[in-house]
């Protein structure tokens, strides 16, 4: 296999280098806190103590800048649907309170283009996932790299 630009064989596939250049961490934090003082007041002198302890989960992933030239194409990511629908529900029960109002209306309309956004975003998204995706890394696994000059080409 050879660089179709240089010429050069000192070329890898790009899920090599995606795999190679990217790192996944996982790990848990604790850590435990204890406190006290003594306080004066008008009633005279108090005490106060308190502990208290923190757990925290890591989940990080780093990729050198060449894995990130060399990844794979994304699959459509459905917070912004899922956030528009929250909101929308969200909305619902405070324009609930306003059924008596002149703005219920207006807050009707805004809660049905949120919903209607967020069904059409996770449409789109569901057929993006299951059309074009596939499609897409399938080209993506038939990418090569050129080490040398940095052409990236398909066999």
């Amino acid at each position: 296999m050879k660089c179709y630009t240089c010429e050069s064989d000192n070329v890898q596939k790009l899920s090599v280098i995606f795999q190679n250049g990217t790192s996944k961490t996982t790990g848990n934090i604790h850590s435990s806190h204890t406190g006290g003082g003594i306080g004066l007041g008008s009633g005279g002198f108090a005490g106060f103590g308190g502990v208290g302890s923190s757990n925290s989960r890591v989940n990080t992933t780093t990729s050198s800048d060449l894995a990130k030239r060399c990844a794979p194409p994304d699959k459509y990511n459905f917070k912004a649907p899922l956030l528009m629908g929250m909101l929308a529900l969200f909305a619902i029960f405070i324009f609930d309170g306003l059924a008596q109002m002149d703005m219920a209306g207006m807050a009707t309309l805004a809660i049905l283009g949120l919903i209607g956004g967020a069904a059409y975003s996770a449409y789109k998204g569901f057929t993006y996932n299951k059309t074009e995706y596939p499609v897409l890394m399938q080209a993506w696994s038939k990418k090569w790299h050129c080490n040398k000059c940095g052409e990236i080409f398909d066999i």
